[in-house]
């Protein structure tokens, strides 16, 4: 069994450690909170940096804008003729493709057809073989 003094030394170490926790936690933030705002001033002063760098590029663009502009969006027009031509030669295709299925699918039809007749005669034909073995 624990004594009173064992308790007690229990309670005085608990109490300690949780001093001691919370010096390091507060130490912790306070270190959090430094590195924070070293972090945000850091990035504060870079993202001033790129965007005085993007601006400048920006503003030495500017000036030929409208030109370039209109050579992209002739380049657009261009290409999307270009587009609608391949669109009705692959619509030609397509058609024609669905034109030659069908014939298949008809040459399969005749095909199994002709399978057909042909599994028909040849079974009355085995048929009257056997007749004709048979009254022999």
């Amino acid at each position: 069994m624990y004594s009173f003094n064992n308790t007690l030394g229990v309670i005085i170490i608990w109490f300690f450690l949780c001093d001691i926790r919370n010096k390091i936690s507060n130490e912790s933030n306070s270190c959090d909170t430094k590195i924070n705002t070293t972090i945000a001033k850091e990035i504060i002063k870079i993202r001033a940096e790129i965007n005085n760098d993007l601006t400048a590029k920006i503003n030495f663009c500017d000036a030929n804008y409208a030109t370039k502009a209109q050579n992209i969006i002739t380049m657009i027009n261009d290409a999307y003729e270009k587009y609608n031509k391949i669109k009705h030669v692959l619509e030609i295709y397509y058609n024609n493709f669905n034109q030659i299925v069908n014939e298949f699918e008809t040459i399969r039809r005749t095909i199994t057809t002709l399978q057909d007749k042909i599994n028909q005669r040849y079974s009355l034909i085995q048929s009257i073989s056997r007749r004709e073995s048979d009254q022999q």
